[in-house]
């Protein structure tokens, strides 16, 4: 018998960080469905199924669900509405490191959720995965955003996100336990 997966919930002052459910592809369906969205979580087609498929991937059953990857509906306490996504995933490059994604919808952008939830993964990832977090972006906006968290530059991967609209660098950055100040 597999052991059981979980992913846990995450509060903050604001937010609920909790698994997928088949019933939030309707929230998804509003923002995803925005280029400007799609285009930083390499998904390529905006239409239903896509949306569908997307959030599927993210449901707290799917294999690694728990272990190697978790995958956080953000939504406002009080609230059911899903605003965002924030995921953790390891990586395959022979270290204790985890990399980290996230999304939120535009209407909710410039308040600072988004930080809360970002500060609450990065303390769950280090208070019980004992991962160091990396992350590779290709956008300005989230660059100053990470760098503001104490994020450090690593380096640069050229030509590394490709999708059927786009081709462009990931720019790599990194926070270890040791330099964390929450």
């Amino acid at each position: 018998m597999r052991e059981k997966e979980i992913i846990p919930i995450l509060r903050t002052k604001r937010l609920i960080l909790r698994p997928f459910l088949m019933r939030d592809i309707e929230d998804f369906r509003h923002w995803l469905s925005l280029h400007e969205v799609r285009h930083y979580l390499n998904m390529d087609d905006g239409s239903t199924q896509a949306i569908q498929d997307w959030v599927n991937a993210r449901l707290p059953y799917k294999k690694g669900m728990g272990k190697r990857h978790f995958s956080w509906a953000i939504t406002l306490k009080g609230q059911k509405k899903v605003i965002g996504n924030i995921e953790l995933w390891s990586t395959a490059i022979g270290r204790a490191a985890g990399e980290l994604g996230f999304a939120l919808d535009p209407i909710y952008q410039g308040k600072g959720l988004m930080k809360e939830a970002v500060k609450e993964v990065i303390r769950y990832s280090f208070q019980h995965l004992s991962l160091q977090v990396l992350i590779a972006i290709d956008n300005q906006t989230s660059i100053r955003f990470i760098e503001n968290l104490s994020f450090i530059y690593e380096g640069c991967l050229r030509d590394y996100v490709q999708t059927q609209n786009y081709k462009g660098d990931a720019y790599i950055y990194s926070l270890l336990p040791k330099e964390w100040i929450p």
